[in-house]
């Protein structure tokens, strides 16, 4: 027949694992200094240390308004970021179409030089040599 355990000892048994084990771990954790010299723990003063450097990056950091002028930022603050890119090429779409619309309507250089706005030796069809 199978090993029998006693009613009391089986609903206890995980507990009794997990309890072990977390014994176990806790008796092999490294000391502070060990995690210090692992960089995984930072002392008070190097973390003291980054907030002040922290601190003096963000005073000396741009103006929102410089980095728009500088083209950094777009214009548009009320776009999503995660839409930006798509606003961008939007922009550009329209752009572009609005630019071939005006050149099929753009005058043929006999005509511009016919009307006096360009000298027949500016030609842009006659290549100067």
């Amino acid at each position: 027949m199978a090993d029998t355990v006693p009613a009391g000892e089986l609903a206890t048994s995980p507990i009794k694992e997990r309890q072990n084990s977390l014994e176990n771990a806790l008796a092999h954790r490294p000391d502070r200094g060990e995690l210090e010299e692992r960089n995984i723990l930072h002392t008070r003063a190097e973390i003291s240390e980054r907030q002040q450097e922290l601190a003096k990056a963000m005073a000396q950091r741009p103006e929102r308004d410089d980095l728009v002028q500088r083209n950094i930022l777009p214009h548009n603050a009320n776009v999503a970021p995660a839409l930006v890119a798509h606003q961008r090429e939007l922009e550009k779409n329209m752009l572009e179409r609005d630019l071939k619309e005006k050149l099929s309507h753009r005058p043929e250089p006999q005509e511009v030089i016919q009307k006096g706005i360009l000298k027949p030796d500016e030609d842009p069809t006659n290549p100067r040599e």
